[in-house]
């Protein structure tokens, strides 16, 4: 019995482990650079990403990858066509141990084929590590994402771009099952065999 609880547990946490998030990565700089130490670079008037939609797509987060000591980071998530305004938006204050991605989770929402937006992260204070990718102002295509460039205070006219994803609300998550759900549908049926293999008055 209990190794039938552990199983279940463990597909149960795979489920969740398998959220799909994009990370936003320019084919002119796959890797990207550490540029500055101990400066604001420019997130006082926002940084962060402009794009425009392909495909309907829905998210429920967005993330920053960044290093920050009690940092108070905020993020805006624009439409700019069609009915423009702030669709979700979010701070909290935030420290971690070195370049890490942070995240906010927020309700479902969907952007539109064909409309532009932009998401923006702003903090004032000073960032520990900066990290950027050098695009060059060069816009690329991902997903159903296409003309993503980088931003600095709402224009794109800047060369390099923040490091930035999304949470995709979406239910095809991983084509492959994670090594955390093979090990729960293993001990599911390591259960089953070994309860069926047991005499009826064995089995309590």
């Amino acid at each position: 019995m209990k190794q039938w609880i552990i199983g279940v547990g463990l597909f149960l946490a795979s489920l969740s482990a398998n959220a799909l998030m994009m990370e936003f990565v320019p084919p002119n700089d796959p890797i990207g650079h550490v540029y500055t130490s101990n400066f604001n670079d420019g997130y006082a008037s926002g940084r962060g990403i402009q794009f425009e939609m392909s495909a309907d797509e829905s998210i429920n987060g967005v993330g920053l990858y960044h290093d920050l000591t009690n940092i108070d980071l905020s993020f805006e998530l624009h439409q700019l066509s069609g009915t423009s305004g702030i669709i979700a938006s979010g701070s909290r204050d935030v420290s971690t141990q070195g370049l890490e991605w942070i995240d906010f989770s927020f309700s479902e929402i969907l952007l539109n084929a064909g409309m532009q937006y932009r998401l923006d992260f702003l903090f004032h204070g000073q960032g520990n590590q900066n990290f950027f990718y050098n695009n060059a102002n060069s816009t690329f295509s991902q997903g159903s994402f296409s003309n993503i460039d980088g931003t600095l205070g709402g224009s794109t006219e800047n060369v390099v771009m923040a490091a930035a994803r999304v949470s995709l609300n979406d239910t095809i998550a991983v084509p492959e099952p994670s090594p955390l759900a093979l090990l729960g549908m293993g001990m599911l049926l390591a259960g089953a065999i070994r309860l069926n293999s047991r005499r009826p008055d064995q089995i309590r």
